[in-house]
């Protein structure tokens, strides 16, 4: 009778561990699939085992034609390599990088990362993205946009000291103005 009950504990247990770990990984999904950068992960033979949707919408290619394909199969994805190797081989991740992708006929700009999976064995990368383009251009503009304060205060000085000049001896530049 003991042992009837110390299994059924058992398995009432190993039930209840494999319900919850069932939950963990659904929620691990939906995070994945939830967040607004797009993820690629990346295994040690440089194919991809997981992407989320907005990877799927940044790069322009539907989950199912990319899953376990490698990296160099996507004329988009090989600038990755180089450092997806760096992260797999040295372990360290890489931040704030930027660089432009030409996605289905348009350029577009791609903040990035890069950088080992933590928990993994070994030889596992993700990479995490989000098109900047907007940001970019709109930095661009605000660039030009203070260049061209920048000059028409510069005008607006130079007229000043220009009237200035000249409104101190108006006799000499109505002279000037009468002998040409």
């Amino acid at each position: 009778v003991g042992l009837e009950h110390l299994q059924q504990t058992l398995e009432q247990r190993v039930q209840e561990r494999t319900a919850e770990a069932v939950r963990a990984q659904d929620d691990a999904v939906r995070v994945l699939r939830s967040l607004p950068s797009g993820v690629l992960v990346v295994d040690r033979d440089l194919k991809i085992t997981e992407m989320n949707v907005a990877a799927e919408q940044v790069l322009g290619v539907p989950r199912q034609d990319m899953l376990h394909r490698a990296l160099e199969e996507f004329s988009t994805l090989q600038p990755f390599q180089k450092i997806v190797l760096q992260s797999m081989h040295t372990g360290h991740s890489f931040t704030n990088l930027e660089m432009d992708l030409n996605v289905a006929g348009s350029r577009r700009t791609i903040g990035y990362g890069i950088g080992p999976m933590l928990g993994e064995g070994g030889g596992t990368v993700l990479i995490y993205f989000q098109d900047i383009t907007a940001k970019k251009r709109l930095e661009s503009y605000l660039r030009q946009s203070d260049r061209l304060v920048s000059l028409g205060m510069m005008a607006a000085g130079a007229t000043h000291e220009i009237n200035s000049s000249t409104s101190g001896s108006p006799s000499a530049w109505n002279v000037g103005r009468r002998g040409g």
